[in-house]
């Protein structure tokens, strides 16, 4: 449309040839582009030499010290030191007597550590290169308390030992200990059921086995650690040996050992003559045990399966026995079989071993699985089986002074503590650690640990139990997956009181005022 013509109007195109019509825009700014470049100072390098200081040496020497001997005055005044002890004996005699009487000590005593305020896991070790179907069978501390050891077999056989045993050791006061990599490992042609430490030589191990070996391992030799291994006749076991212990000798510094098994003997060993012949040996027959207790069709020299065995303190010829029935006994070596002699002379009548059950007390209701003498009174001891009971006993009655139940599934292990005189602990098959203070309970437990990994599927069975006697803060658990638990206890678990004290010996004199020594054993 033409500008000038009315709105109206007729539209109508019209072409402008080589015209062109530019229309500016009123929103878009023009873009101006600037070109520029710059230059920084020029970078300047400078080197400077130093030198330090002259050094100077200088040492120095003490003179040589002299020891200076004791010798006595030959010349003092006799009369005034006479003089001087009359006048001081009864004031000195005076407080001293006051000092026994006073009761302001009473309970009190010295922490010279940090109190720990909760128990936990201080270390979880394991062994890959072990059999995966076997259970920790055992676990042992040596002397230093920094190496635990661990046995590996089965409980369940049906018939032949196809499983390849073990045992390994970690130190766990190393500094780069790695939880999977023992610093000790050593395989059996069967299970390892049982196994100890030597109670002053820090390397030497002993343990039994399922084909009723008894072998001697040196854990400082890795080349070849086998020290020795007993004999397979007669003289020896013929079952699963399910017990071994150390025990003093005469002798100052030896120890020998002693073997309970599932054929009913006790054996007693020399590791001096390397395992070849037992010294002694009993067998348990039911003979000895009291008409109320035994099988009414029972013949008297049927034997009896043993389970565990324990010697109470400052004891060396009487002991204490656990059956597969569910028996304990109370029984000596005084009545040993000298087998020493036996196997020099092989024309001799077949093999009689003398019967060692002196006493026997109320029976469990099945196998007994471990049983534990306390190490603060030698007439206490702590039995428990496949009946989920714990049992606290007196050798002076046949009926256990407590029985506790600290859950419905079977218990493997229980142990007194070595610090502590009333507290004890124990483990089970539902996969818990279980620790009485027999001064605040009698019945319930004052502290449950789960021992189970939080990944497995379901609880596992803790199979071992062993406190450290050197380190007081330290408890190892091993259970049926293969897994050892270092725990770290709680102060309060570990510091004794004088109260206690006089509560255990009451427990061990059947509160009659003594200790109950000379009439329990």
């Amino acid at each position: 449309m033409l500008s000038g013509q009315p709105a109206d109007a007729s539209f109508s195109d019209d072409v402008l040839m080589g015209t062109s019509i530019d229309l500016p825009s009123f929103w878009k700014q023009e873009r101006v582009v600037a070109q520029s470049s710059s230059q920084t100072d020029p970078i300047t390098y400078k080197e400077q030499d130093s030198q330090t200081l002259m050094q100077r040496d200088e040492e120095t020497q003490t003179d040589k010290a002299t020891e200076q001997g004791f010798q006595l005055l030959k010349s003092y005044d006799y009369q005034g030191l006479v003089g001087f002890l009359t006048r001081a004996e009864s004031l000195v005699s005076a407080q001293l007597l006051q000092n026994i009487r006073s009761s302001a000590f009473d309970g009190y005593s010295v922490e010279w550590e940090e109190r720990i305020s909760a128990t936990s896991v201080a270390h979880t070790l394991t062994n890959p290169r072990k059999d995966p179907d076997v259970v920790c069978t055992e676990l042992s501390w040596n002397k230093t308390g920094s190496v635990v050891a661990a046995s590996y077999g089965r409980y369940d056989h049906e018939s032949w030992c196809t499983h390849r045993g073990s045992v390994s050791a970690w130190n766990i006061a190393r500094r780069e200990l790695d939880p999977s990599m023992p610093n000790f490992m050593a395989d059996t042609s069967s299970c390892v059921i049982c196994l100890a430490f030597h109670p002053t030589i820090p390397y030497i191990l002993a343990g039994g086995t399922f084909a009723g070996e008894v072998i001697i391992w040196h854990t400082n030799n890795e080349e070849d650690p086998v020290f020795s291994v007993s004999n397979s006749d007669e003289l020896s076991h013929q079952e699963p040996i399910s017990k071994i212990v150390w025990i003093p000798t005469a002798k100052r510094d030896h120890y020998n050992l002693v073997t309970i098994a599932n054929d009913g003997k006790i054996l007693t060993w020399d590791p001096s003559n390397k395992l070849q012949t037992p010294l002694s040996g009993s067998q348990l027959l039911i003979g000895n045990v009291p008409a109320q207790f035994r099988p009414k069709a029972s013949k008297s020299d049927m034997g009896i399966g043993g389970t565990t065995i324990g010697f109470p303190i400052e004891s060396r010829t009487n002991y204490l026995a656990g059956t597969e029935g569910g028996y304990i006994f109370k029984c000596t070596t005084t009545n040993a079989t000298q087998l020493s002699i036996i196997k020099r002379d092989r024309a001799q009548a077949p093999l009689s071993l003398s019967n060692p059950i002196q006493l026997a007390y109320t029976p469990h209701l099945g196998p007994i699985q471990a049983l534990s003498c306390s190490p603060f009174h030698r007439n206490l001891f702590l039995t428990c089986g496949s009946d989920s009971t714990l049992r606290l006993y007196n050798v002076l009655e046949s009926r256990p002074l407590l029985t506790m139940e600290p859950c419905s599934s079977q218990l493997y292990c229980v142990q007194w503590s070595p610090f502590r005189p009333t507290v004890l602990a124990c483990t089970g098959g539902d996969g818990m650690l279980y620790i009485y203070d027999l001064m605040h309970s009698k019945s319930v437990p004052v502290q449950s640990y789960s021992c189970t990994s939080t990944s497995a599927a379901s609880a596992s069975l803790v199979t071992a139990l062993a406190f450290n006697t050197k380190d007081k803060q330290l408890l190892a658990t091993g259970d049926s997956l293969g897994a050892i638990r270092v725990w770290r206890l709680c102060s309060s678990l570990y510091t004794s009181t004088i109260s206690e004290e006089h509560y255990i010996q009451r427990l061990g004199g059947l509160g009659d005022g003594t200790d109950g020594g000379g009439m329990g054993w």
